[in-house]
């Protein structure tokens, strides 16, 4: 039996259906399995990816602690958060180590790759294109709360989230294959 609720599904990338469980399944954001499966057919890996979320406007209640890297400040640990998707509000710092607390203040549409690619074509219009060493993320943000501090209707984001998918639907479909597809490197185990 498929998983199957308002906001997870496996998609069956051989098909293009919902199904059973199976080797070419995977499980993702409701609204963005379209994208993934076709960015997979293509043979591009993709790990973690998100359609967005319209609902999640909070600060996590539980503080998370992480070790700064050496010479890292806390400000290049902030922006290199932010670089990955994340907005934090740091709460102590004692020495190399930093807590912090998420904010979900944005929803993000994003796919994120595990490794580096070069794509043929631009991102849609209004994503950007971040690219590390050993990674590559294509992502939109939706902001929830407007220059003037006041919440963006929960209706607006749902329809930017919407069409943000479209975009990146339109985008993977437009995208040449992998050069792993293209010289006969395995993809997915």
């Amino acid at each position: 039996m498929a998983y199957n609720n308002s906001e997870h599904v496996i998609f069956n990338t051989q098909s293009n259906e919902y199904t059973p469980f199976g080797e070419e399944e995977f499980l993702c954001d409701t609204l963005i399995a379209p994208t993934i499966a076709e960015l997979r057919k293509k043979g591009y890996e993709t790990s973690e990816c998100c359609s967005g979320h319209s609902d999640q406007m909070f600060i996590e209640n539980y503080e998370r602690e992480e070790t700064l890297k050496d010479g890292q400040t806390v400000k290049d640990f902030m922006f290199e958060m932010y670089m990955q998707g994340w907005t934090v509000r740091v709460t102590s710092v004692e020495g190399n180590k930093i807590k912090f607390v998420y904010i979900y203040d944005q929803a993000r549409t994003y796919v994120f790759f595990p490794k580096f690619y070069s794509f043929n074509i631009d991102v849609p219009d209004g994503f950007e294109l971040i690219q590390g060493e050993n990674y590559t993320i294509v992502r939109k943000w939706h902001k929830k709360v407007d220059e003037k501090g006041c919440y963006v209707a929960p209706n607006k984001i749902k329809e930017e989230i919407r069409a943000a998918n479209e975009q990146l639907l339109a985008w993977a479909k437009a995208l040449s294959y992998s050069a792993d597809l293209r010289e006969g490197r395995k993809i997915h185990d």
